[in-house]
């Protein structure tokens, strides 16, 4: 959730380039993502566990200190939610009046302490779920979203990493996660991402939003064992999980330092 963004309205045109290899910033090369993590499993997650523990439960916090950035980063979102409800409309499902409260479940997948929820799901769909594996954030979450949201709107809080969680069959319109799927080895994320396809009514979507290396090398960051990979990466995952990209986005109006954002709706193939 410490990642960053590029900013459009318009569908992104960022063409793919062949992965080469990766590195950590800091002198390692890897010729796969499969020599960064090995085995996987708690070793490879506890350092990003212990890494959000450390971190302010806020928006500042789990911005990794961008705070400046959420209201680009929201308005961004908001633009590609619009277009993924054009080209998905059961995934939010439509009013036939603006004074009508909307209607369609989703899930906040890594919510962190619910900013997406506050901010942008809660425009779109009559319920949403929170799932979040460190238990700081969403205790926060707890005590934040009350105070903005009317309870009918806020679903069930779960404290789960996503490689654990298991989503109800055929319940969502829609799962958001953003700065999330960069934490999960390549296996766990399309075992997770196959869960999540279940998970879906038909007509449902699933949304990612997460920083894409453009340059033909993933990026691996030892700070929290996070994987910033290139967008050839993601395409091979979303295919493996049984999905195929309905819309995809860049934002931009982002610091040329930070990683681009590209953010993906995703429907069963």
């Amino acid at each position: 959730m410490n990642r960053v963004i590029f900013f459009a309205c318009f569908p992104d045109s960022s063409t793919s380039m062949t992965t080469t290899g990766g590195h950590d910033g800091n002198g390692t090369d890897y010729d796969t993502l499969d020599a960064v993590w090995g085995e996987g499993g708690h070793e490879w997650y506890s350092k990003a566990m212990d890494y959000w523990s450390q971190q302010d439960a806020s928006i500042n916090g789990v911005l990794g200190g961008f705070v400046d950035l959420h209201p680009i980063d929201t308005a961004g979102s908001e633009q590609f939610l619009n277009l993924v409800k054009s080209q998905c409309p059961d995934a939010m499902p439509p009013r036939s009046s603006p004074s009508i409260p909307p209607t369609g479940l989703g899930a906040d997948c890594g919510a962190g302490v619910g900013r997406i929820t506050q901010f942008l799901l809660g425009k779109y769909l009559s319920k949403i779920d929170l799932i979040e594996p460190c238990e700081k954030l969403i205790e926060q979450a707890k005590i934040d979203l009350p105070k903005t949201m009317a309870p009918s709107q806020i679903g069930e809080y779960t404290c789960c990493p996503l490689q654990a969680w298991s989503p109800p069959a055929s319940r969502y319109n829609l799962l958001w996660h953003q700065w999330v799927l960069l934490y999960l080895t390549d296996k766990d994320c399309v075992d997770y991402l196959v869960r999540c396809r279940q998970s879906l009514v038909p007509g449902g979507a699933i949304c990612i939003k997460e920083n894409v290396a453009l340059k033909g090398q993933f990026l691996v960051d030892s700070d929290d064992n996070s994987v910033t990979r290139t967008l050839d990466q993601y395409k091979d995952l979303f295919t493996r999980s049984g999905l195929k990209i309905a819309v995809q986005m860049r934002q931009g109006r982002w610091p040329t330092h930070l990683f681009p954002v590209i953010m993906f709706a995703l429907v069963p193939m």
